[in-house]
């Protein structure tokens, strides 16, 4: 199995697992955030798999992969990822019941202000939400 491929799977693995832990996610943002930060801290260590996992979000925007509630914006947040940011606006456009609140929740996290709705929910957003940011990809 090449590195790629062991990036994804693990990716799809902490994926699975936050769907097992939290079956109802939107209750309980908060306390799924090490395992959010799990899932980011693997997308930052493996910088050269970004396209697979630009993939994995947007096929998750587009809805065919599911999404844990939050992951997409939490982790967006941080990496500011054009190719998603774009993903999230067609979805948006679109104006498929599906995807419009995933797509405006992942939309919202790009704001430059520091006003995110789902700051206050995140240890990692919550003390000074700019500080979280990164800088957007190429």
């Amino acid at each position: 199995m090449t590195s790629a491929n062991m990036a994804i799977a693990k990716f799809e693995r902490l994926v699975q697992d936050l769907f097992d832990q939290f079956p109802d996610s939107p209750l309980v943002a908060g306390t799924m955030e090490s395992g959010l930060s799990a899932i980011l801290e693997l997308i930052q260590d493996n910088p050269g798999e970004r396209p697979e996992f630009a993939r994995c979000f947007i096929d998750m925007l587009v809805g065919e992969r599911p999404s844990p509630e939050w992951l997409i914006a939490y982790c967006m947040r941080t990496l500011r990822w054009p190719e998603v940011l774009r993903a999230a606006e067609d979805a948006l456009a679109s104006g498929d019941p599906y995807a419009l609140s995933l797509a405006a929740e992942v939309f919202d996290a790009y704001e430059e202000d520091d006003e995110w709705v789902g700051a206050h929910l995140f240890a990692r957003y919550a003390e000074s939400d700019g500080g979280g940011r990164g800088e957007p990809g190429p």
